[in-house]
């Protein structure tokens, strides 16, 4: 295996937004995020083109939160559609 036995079971869950996976790390696999971050996109290509984690704390009028690129194209403007309407928008 990649990890080390103490961080098993690897993350497996991921937010999906257009062509970017969101992942939600804990701390203890912050070393490993590139790592974790290249193999959800070579597991999830070609439908996932950019694998980001959250990096701070949600906040302001619109809740948001920064992100940090672990892998992929450093692409946040996303395609989705929704019961037939389409947005575009910029994560």
């Amino acid at each position: 295996t990649l990890l080390p036995p103490h961080l098993h079971p690897p993350p497996s869950s991921y937010e999906q937004i257009g062509h970017i996976a969101h992942l939600n790390l804990r701390a203890p696999h912050l070393p490993y995020k590139h790592l974790l971050g290249r193999l959800f996109l070579d597991k999830l290509s070609p439908s996932i083109r950019t694998v980001v984690n959250k990096s701070g704390e949600v906040g302001g009028p619109y809740r948001t939160y920064p992100v940090e690129v672990l892998a992929g194209e450093e692409d946040y403007a996303v395609n989705v559609t929704e019961h037939g309407v389409s947005l575009r928008f910029d994560l």
